[in-house]
């Protein structure tokens, strides 16, 4: 069993830890959190074993192999390198970093010291997706692929109150893009690689954060446009689209449907699943390349590749105030 340690106690290490508990692969060995009584209150549902309030604490337990980062993007990069050069496996949630330099200096720290680092991209590891790549073909020549992502924020509401939490902090590394906007933009690199040329328009909110936008990108046979928010809804299923015919997505980041519909007017189904906490897949791929010591390599280079796209997007960007 992989003995884990965790750093965040958010809503969003609550459902790692459900998936963590679920995938019978780990053990809860530790917790940080900057605050003891959150951690307390953490372990009434999750049973770790050590509670620290010190990072570095954490970072020397001999007693933990992996450690999962889920605590603001703009703390990522510096607890992460923490991590690796204790020489933790890192399993960090997305973005695993806000710059291309940072997640170059974490993936070579990783290989330096003979230890895993993965992003936190459930879909990457859906069996939906898994699907997706298997059918591909199906649509002949690919010419458009259109990722969409837009969840109203109940954070928003706080934010136009004058509340403002890390998502919508541009000191914490958050903003639309970075918070969801990660999902097509990683899956696209994931299914395509990286795009020849990306350009981006975004709305930004009063505080300068990013609320929602859109990102054109060319590849050298299709085009590829990817839309996010956090800021309006919307439940529009992704496309990817070939001379053959197109295939739906339902939700980039919890795909339960993808049917391609083709030409002739018959549609298949490709992949049809109940909805469920899909940490799961991620939280198992991990456990593994931690047992046998082996990341693949398709995973650095995705990340890379995201990362390199939303920095030509800010780079080659339009924003607009919104009113």
């Amino acid at each position: 069993m992989i003995q884990l340690g965790m750093i965040g106690t958010s809503k969003i290490a609550a459902q790692f830890a459900d998936a963590v508990k679920d995938s019978k692969a780990y053990e809860f060995a530790a917790i940080y959190s900057r605050k003891e009584d959150t951690a307390k209150a953490f372990c009434a549902e999750y049973p770790f074993k050590k509670i620290y309030t010190d990072l570095n604490e954490l970072a020397c337990d001999p007693e933990v192999d992996a450690v999962y980062i889920a605590s603001p993007n703009s703390l990522h990069f510096s607890q992460a390198l923490l991590m690796l050069t204790h020489k933790k496996h890192v399993i960090c949630e997305k973005p695993v970093c806000v710059t291309i330099g940072e997640c170059r200096q974490l993936f070579h720290t990783a290989r330096e010291n003979n230890v895993i680092l993965l992003e936190a991209m459930r879909p990457a590891f859906d069996p939906a997706f898994m699907a997706v790549r298997e059918h591909l073909h199906k649509l002949g020549t690919i010419r458009r692929v259109s990722f969409s992502f837009c969840q109203y924020s109940s954070r928003y509401d706080n934010f136009k109150k004058g509340i403002i939490a890390n998502v919508f902090n541009p000191k914490m590394g958050g903003g639309a893009l970075l918070d969801i906007g990660i999902y097509p933009v990683y899956m696209l690199a994931f299914l395509f690689g990286q795009p020849e040329y990306v350009r981006c328009m975004d709305i930004r909110l009063n505080n300068g954060i990013d609320g929602m936008g859109e990102i054109s990108a060319a590849y050298k046979n299709f085009i590829a446009d990817i839309s996010y928010s956090k800021i309006t809804n919307s439940f529009v299923p992704s496309r990817i689209e070939g001379e053959n015919g197109y295939m739906t997505i339902n939700k980039i980041s919890e795909p339960t449907d993808v049917i391609i519909h083709y030409n002739d007017k018959h549609s298949e189904t490709i992949y049809k699943s109940e909805p469920i906490n899909n940490m799961i897949y991620e939280a198992k791929a991990f456990a593994h390349m931690v047992k046998d010591h082996d990341a693949p390599e398709i995973y650095e280079k995705t990340s890379m590749a995201a990362m390199s796209v939303i920095e030509a997007a800010k780079e080659g960007g339009h924003s607009v105030s919104a009113e």
